[in-house]
């Protein structure tokens, strides 16, 4: 429940994150809306993403300024009232954990139509929303600040992988 279809319920305490648009908005997963437009999800989530990036000037693409971007979505999420940039700044967050999982779903579609394996993915359930995907990568920052360094993309798939592994 990721990406590709927007979920209808928004609440009014979230407004300030919800109303950014595609750019920012909590989405759910469904592989039938990504099946065989694999290069149109994949160069929309980069599109989008470069846009939300744009607005950014204290973003370096590193670990560092992921968590302080996704410890904002999480002060939104949980309630809290933010300025304008701080909830601009949250949702880079949920927009970059949504296009990395994206992008990743993305490879796995053609892994599994070239037949082959690149690379060690994650199961999300469907249940999984967007918000519990964005808490998993801020405590996995968190138990790693070893790794804060690296870049955010490695560090999104691995808070992802090791949230929800596929056994």
């Amino acid at each position: 429940m990721l990406l590709g279809e927007h979920k209808g319920k928004q609440h009014s305490k979230h407004s300030e994150l919800a109303s950014l648009g595609a750019c920012c908005g909590f989405w759910n997963y469904n592989p039938s809306v990504t099946e065989g437009n694999g290069m149109r999800t994949l160069l929309l989530s980069i599109l989008v993403l470069a846009l939300c990036l744009t607005a950014q000037d204290d973003w370096h693409g590193d670990g560092n300024s992921l968590l302080k971007k996704c410890s904002l979505a999480i002060r939104v999420l949980d309630g809290e009232t933010l300025s304008s940039a701080d909830a601009v700044g949250g949702a880079l967050c949920v927009g970059y954990v949504m296009g990395v999982h994206d992008m990743d779903s993305t490879v796995q579609m053609l892994e599994k139509h070239e037949e082959t394996s690149l690379m060690n993915h994650a199961c999300v359930p469907s249940n999984v929303s967007t918000n519990q995907a964005v808490r998993a990568v801020v405590k996995y920052l968190r138990d790693n600040p070893a790794q804060l360094h690296m870049p955010a993309s490695v560090l999104v798939i691995d808070a992802v992988r090791s949230s929800f592994p596929c056994t």
